[in-house]
């Protein structure tokens, strides 16, 4: 593997490199009717009122949120887990559920809000990683330039 694209983990591995492409944050997503009475930025404590629909453990979202729990004393109202990142927010669009996540997972769907949660560890690094000392092949140097070229990245894949 060249080069891959992915959160930066909250696990550093001295063998590999990772550079930022754009920082998002952790957020609370639901149709707008459903967060009307919802605070900007919510409260960690506030989690535990609403009925969620979460990826399982081991998602970068999902993960990043047991960390950000992980200090506080608040249980979740877990509703429903799944791996499709489509089918949780097809849910949300359809039900009362609500989700966590990288906020820019409901940037494009209208009837969808995203509000970030109020915690310093909530921030996501969307990055490129790639091994230390490995020589690169051009056509994996101009993918990155392409990437980082006046933060394009969201626009080819955001």
């Amino acid at each position: 593997m060249d080069v891959a694209l992915a959160y930066k983990s909250s696990v550093s591995d001295e063998r590999i490199e990772s550079r930022l492409l754009f920082e998002n944050r952790l957020c609370l997503i639901g149709r707008h009717d459903e967060l009307k009475n919802c605070g900007s930025p919510v409260p960690v404590e506030a989690l535990s009122r609403y009925p969620l629909a979460l990826p399982f453990k081991g998602l970068q979202a999902r993960d990043m949120l047991e960390s950000v729990l992980f200090a506080h004393d608040v249980e979740l109202d877990i509703r429903l887990e799944n791996n499709s990142i489509h089918a949780i927010l097809d849910l949300v669009c359809s039900s009362p559920l609500l989700t966590i996540l990288s906020g820019e997972a409901a940037q494009d769907i209208n009837e969808l809000k995203a509000i970030p949660i109020d915690h310093p560890e909530s921030r996501m690094q969307g990055c490129y990683h790639f091994l230390k000392g490995v020589y690169q092949k051009k056509a994996t140097q101009a993918f990155i330039d392409i990437l980082t070229e006046n933060n394009r990245f969201k626009t080819v894949f955001g």
